[in-house]
């Protein structure tokens, strides 16, 4: 297993020191990246700049990236394409609550995350539907570590199911 360490101007490209990002820490922030392969996240924001943005954060933190404008086309993005992880926000062009729905019924293994602007979303029984729920921003600090914990939760839920198989399965005979 190979651990990456991300902090905030490696994942998003750009040079900020600790007084401009509001911290009172003097280190850079740092997210640990553990990865076997390559993970893959479906980002579906109909906000390109921000689609951009994140996607560059997270190629940048060793994940595979694909995008999705729409809603409505994010439901079968999600079945051709099996992310590992996606990343929805559900207040877009088409009906993003609608896809979340869907895309829940549809791969139920498949974790989610809310990602948008509005920070009363949480609130509406939807959100519910999500594994997490990230209110967007200029520092991807807090989305990449609600990424690594969903996927390394379903990491652990592969090998826990994979140790009950029986020993000759499991073995390979």
């Amino acid at each position: 297993m190979r651990t990456t360490c991300c902090t905030f101007e490696e994942a998003t490209g750009t040079k900020v020191s600790a007084k401009e990002s509001g911290s009172t820490r003097s280190k850079p922030w740092r997210v640990k990246v553990m990865t076997r392969h390559r993970r893959h996240v479906l980002i579906i924001d109909d906000d390109i700049a921000v689609a951009q943005f994140v996607s560059k954060a997270l190629k940048n933190c060793g994940y595979s990236v694909s995008l999705e404008r729409d809603a409505r086309a994010a439901v079968g993005a999600v079945r051709s394409r099996r992310p590992e992880l996606v990343l929805l926000d559900v207040v877009m062009l088409g009906d993003g609550a609608e896809a979340l729905h869907e895309i829940v019924h549809c791969c139920p293994r498949t974790p989610v995350i809310v990602h948008t602007a509005f920070v009363g979303y949480r609130d509406r029984p939807i959100a519910e539907l999500a594994d997490d729920f990230v209110v967007k921003s200029a520092d991807p600090t807090q989305l990449l570590a609600a990424i690594e914990r969903l996927l390394s939760v379903e990491t652990a839920q592969v090998y826990a199911e994979a140790s009950r198989l029986p020993y000759a399965i499991a073995d390979g005979e």
